[in-house]
């Protein structure tokens, strides 16, 4: 006759299990300061050691044109820079509209290079707050990066 019999753990393993909870704690714990506050850990600070390659970083992302008039163009440039150990290259900047247009040099910008991408806007049959993006892709990292103008489009 064979009867099921539950197995209880031995020793041994109730030992090994506590020991390897212990460890768990203990790693978790690393990640408190001495404020007792959880310190921030951002997959950022690995990219910065670990990635080789083209960076793209921008001085703003955005631009507010204040208050203009229906009808105008304006037009703001977007700096940005190669901080990278490899060329950068622009792939495309799309708009969210027609009525913006970017502008973008497609050769490739070299390591510590800085360049423009050139937004104009037609305010052209708008009035009240806008809001526009172009999304601008890279082979750096990140690899799409969103820009956006506002704007307080007046009647003239």
């Amino acid at each position: 006759m064979n009867i099921n019999t539950r197995r209880f753990p031995k020793s041994g393993q109730i030992r090994l299990f506590f020991i390897l909870l212990s460890g768990l704690l203990t790693f978790a714990c690393q990640n408190v300061g001495s404020s007792g506050k959880v310190r921030d850990i951002d997959s950022s600070d690995y990219d910065t050691v670990t990635y080789s390659g083209p960076r793209i970083e921008f001085e703003s992302l955005n631009y507010d044109f204040g208050r203009v008039y229906e009808g105008e163009k304006v037009g703001w440039y977007f700096k940005y820079k190669n901080s990278g150990d490899k060329n950068l290259l622009l792939l495309n900047a799309t708009a969210s509209c027609g009525c913006t247009l970017p502008d973008y040099n497609l050769e490739p910008l070299a390591p510590g290079d800085s360049a423009y991408i050139k937004l104009v806007f037609d305010t052209s049959g708008r009035e009240g707050r806008q809001f526009k993006t172009v999304k601008v892709e890279s082979n750096g990292k990140p690899s799409i990066v969103e820009l956006s103008i506002t704007a307080d489009i007046v009647k003239k």
